[in-house]
């Protein structure tokens, strides 16, 4: 095996080659997530559809300025438009059951796809039932890492705090006080949104690992900590997992702008959850196949596999 076989892909070429796969084999991409997607949007239309309306009651709010009797019957109305307790927490289950099966499901197609191969809609959900377990492991382990990781930059936070307080009270300077407040405002964000997009990188290879490789949850778990921590794919994990937060969190904006848009204008529920729903299955498509891309090349430089993950058949 050449040495040049082995050179790590770049940022553009992941994403070139993401977005290639995607646009190659855009229907079954796209129908594996519809199957999971279009329902869960229509559920929350018919469990919420009060929502729909929160977006023409936030620009009422705004709107109403000095007049302090519009004020108050826009607030009353935006007030109005929160669920009930248990359908929030009822949509929170099924869309929790739902996202897991989806991100097994999306990943088989997607790997399959990579390779040169084909996985049947219900293959990837049969698949994606019986890995459901595994998967909810995962991201439970996860979201302990994340809260664990969140204690260290709470107390440099606090810390921060204290000595900016400390510099206002000795040096008595307003500008210095403030230039420092915001350079440790930069950094903090700088750490959190770096170890934010670095343990979500993990979780993606995590969960690839599960569908791909097959692997028990903890070992999925292993894996994943393992590329993404680890030398030599630490820092290429951290650029990877910033680009997906990026895609994950930014693209979504414009979708929940139009949305918002259309709610508030044009009056048409149907057609803004539509929207959502678009939006959705298109921006998760593109994230979870970058995912997939990606975790195959760390695999491949960084484990010495010259090969494409695969998804064998349902048991």
């Amino acid at each position: 095996m050449q040495d040049t076989e082995l050179r790590p892909l770049g940022a553009g070429e992941l994403l070139d080659r993401a977005v290639t796969l995607y646009v190659r084999r855009f229907a079954p991409i796209v129908a594996v997530l519809a199957v999971a997607i279009v329902p869960l949007v229509i559920v929350d239309a018919l469990l919420e559809p009060q929502t729909t309306h929160l977006f023409t009651d936030i620009a009422n709010v705004l709107s109403a300025g000095g007049n302090s009797a519009a004020q108050r019957a826009a607030l009353a109305a935006l007030e109005g438009e929160s669920a009930p307790g248990w359908v929030t927490g009822l949509l929170w289950v099924v869309t929790a059951v739902v996202r897991l099966l989806q991100v097994s499901a999306v990943v088989a197609v997607v790997a399959a796809a990579y390779a040169g191969t084909q996985v049947t809609l219900h293959a990837a959900y049969a698949l994606a039932l019986r890995l459901w377990p595994r998967q909810l492991l995962v991201v439970l382990a996860f979201g302990a890492f994340a809260l664990i990781a969140a204690v260290p930059l709470f107390m440099l936070y606090f810390l921060m705090i204290l000595v900016v307080l400390g510099v206002a009270i000795v040096a008595h300077a307003q500008v210095v006080t403030i230039a420092l407040g915001a350079l440790f405002a930069l950094v903090w964000i700088a750490l959190a949104v770096a170890t934010f997009a670095w343990t979500y990188m993990a979780y993606n290879l995590a969960a690839v690992a599960v569908v791909t490789e097959q692997l028990e949850a903890s070992a999925a778990i292993g894996a994943g900590l393992r590329r993404a921590f680890r030398r030599p794919t630490a820092v290429r994990s951290l650029i990877a997992g910033l680009i997906v937060s990026a895609l994950s969190f930014l693209g979504s904006l414009p979708v929940m702008g139009i949305s918002a848009v259309v709610a508030a204008l044009l009056h048409a529920p149907v057609l803004s959850y539509a929207i959502i729903a678009v939006g959705q299955i298109l921006l998760e498509g593109l994230v979870l196949v970058f995912v997939v891309v990606y975790a195959a090349d760390v695999r491949v430089r960084r484990e010495g596999l010259d090969l494409l993950p695969e998804v064998p058949a349902p048991a």
